[in-house]
């Protein structure tokens, strides 16, 4: 269903892939679905992805421990 939403994006030039943006947050958590022990405490990383116009591309979230960085080609294949 997403594929053809973006296809849909795409097709009335809506979508513009020309740039893409990533950036991440950390969430702070007591308790939650995959969220691992890090080194301060338990958390979440919530990265998301955007295009050139701020369309939302992919979400994803895991474990607060590792860097950003390392996170970066994990949210490129939550991408379409």
């Amino acid at each position: 269903m997403l594929g053809q939403l973006y296809d849909l994006l795409e097709d009335q030039s809506l979508l513009d892939l020309r740039e893409a943006f990533i950036d991440g947050t950390f969430s702070a958590t007591k308790r939650g679905r995959g969220c691992r022990p890090t080194k301060k405490g338990k958390g979440t990383k919530i990265m998301i992805m955007v295009d050139a116009l701020g369309t939302l591309l992919a979400v994803y979230s895991c474990s607060a421990s590792p860097a950003e960085i390392k996170r970066v080609y994990d949210t490129l294949e939550a991408s379409r």
